[in-house]
């Protein structure tokens, strides 16, 4: 893929999805919209993965309403190989990640103060 193509590739992903703020990261792509964050390998993927939590359709969209409404101080996101979590307390970045959503759960419930 040219740069060029990328480009445009890119732009066509901004104008379908203009509320999801999308950036490349050291190993694929980020979008996120208020709370809501997805990572993807490739813009493909990526494009995927926000299409459906912008609809709402899936287990993993209403999983990831759910976490966020539960534990309100966490950035929570679904990523290709499971759930991460992160919060920033003063200088510290708090940074969880676990296969499974019952396990990232857990996981939050034992890092609460």
């Amino acid at each position: 893929m040219t740069t060029q193509h990328a480009a445009s590739e890119l732009a066509r992903v901004k104008r379908t999805f203009p509320l999801w703020r999308i950036s490349v990261v050291e190993d694929g792509w980020e979008a996120t919209r208020g709370t809501a964050k997805v990572w993807a390998a490739s813009l493909g993927a990526l494009e995927a993965q926000m299409r459906s939590a912008q609809r709402g359709v899936g287990d993993q969209s209403r999983t990831l309403g759910r976490l966020s409404a539960r534990f309100p101080g966490w950035v929570i996101a679904r990523i290709e190989s499971g759930w991460t979590a992160e919060r920033r307390v003063g200088t510290a970045l708090h940074f969880l990640f676990r296969p499974t959503d019952e396990e990232l759960a857990s996981a939050l419930e034992r890092a609460q103060p």
